[in-house]
């Protein structure tokens, strides 16, 4: 697994090394085999960020094969210069998404992300601060810099500097498991349940594909997902019959549209059970079951025990 983190001249550094440092710290607690390989490139070798201090960049961005992820770093202060952008670097994210990358932005890194086109007509985040900024500059993109994070397929981008944190701690939860996700909180003393339980819900494994449909139609289902299921709304959306959603989605993903709800839901449940002490019945409600008899037996079907179980052994 390969992680590049693209730092530009304006890149506060404190939003460079964090990220880098979180993926050190989660890769020091599983074995070599499993670990993450990071890379820090830069739009150029030098990164300024005060007066008579520089960071020295090995390498740059056109140097760099294809990553897993490519991490955007903030930009730093917005002006209209900070705006203009080599097109090479922006053929580059580009590529790099159509191989199947996830892009992912940190605060007003987003500019850069929606300089490559690759958000319009697509929900972004920055920081507040900037929002006249982003919205004068890219009109196709739908600026939401209330989320603090927002997740379009394999677009993700996060708000003020420091949602950086929830973001990394994903990627760390999806590569290693949500043991080490949390001990690498912990050990941070990080929050990382304020955010993550509804922003993040699906495992990276469903997001690995091309097809921008089910993107989107994975989109809706994570926003719609305590919602009661009806495949004719996905069928809509996509303007395709329900058979031939069904098979896109299992080519994609490898489930059908039910099962794959089904699933995601049993995820998000998993989540509540270790982060919150609300009761199986709550649970139960929050993703969907007002059948909590229902529930608890979907749950062992998918997981082996029961949500009680689950608690016990895991927290």
């Amino acid at each position: 697994m390969k992680c590049t983190i693209l730092v530009s001249q304006g890149s506060p550094l404190s939003t460079v090394i964090g990220p880098y440092e979180m993926f050190q710290l989660a890769n020091s607690l599983v074995e070599k085999e499993r670990r993450i390989e990071i890379n820090v490139v830069g739009t150029q070798c030098w990164l300024k960020e005060a007066k008579n201090f520089e960071f020295k960049l090995v390498k740059t961005f056109n140097e760099v094969e294809r990553s897993d992820y490519i991490v955007i770093a903030p930009l730093g202060r917005i002006t209209p210069n900070s705006l203009v952008f080599e097109q090479a670097l922006l053929d580059w994210l580009q590529g790099q998404y159509q191989e199947g990358s996830r892009l992912i932005s940190l605060c007003t890194g987003a500019f850069l992300l929606a300089a490559t086109g690759l958000l319009d007509g697509k929900s972004a985040t920055t920081h507040w601060q900037y929002d006249n900024e982003f919205q004068q500059a890219y009109p196709k993109v739908l600026l939401k810099s209330h989320e603090v994070i927002c997740q379009q397929g394999r677009l993700l981008t996060s708000g003020g500097a420091n949602a950086y944190q929830d973001l990394i701690l994903h990627i760390i939860g999806e590569q290693f498991g949500q043991a080490v996700k949390r001990q690498c909180a912990k050990l941070l003393m990080l929050d990382f349940s304020r955010k993550s339980l509804q922003v993040f819900r699906t495992p990276d494994k469903m997001r690995r594909h091309l097809d921008e449909d089910i993107h989107i139609l994975q989109d809706w289902l994570q926003e719609t997902l305590a919602q009661p299921f009806k495949l004719d709304q996905l069928a809509q959306k996509i303007n395709l019959s329900d058979r031939q959603v069904k098979r896109k989605f299992v080519k994609a993903t490898g489930m059908p549209p039910l099962i794959y709800v089904q699933y995601m839901r049993v995820e998000l449940a998993k989540e509540y059970l270790l982060e919150t002490i609300w009761n199986v019945e709550k649970i139960s409600d929050a993703v969907g079951y007002q059948d909590v008899r229902f529930f608890r037996g979907l749950f062992k079907r998918h997981v082996g025990i029961s949500p009680s179980q689950y608690r016990q052994n895991f927290t």
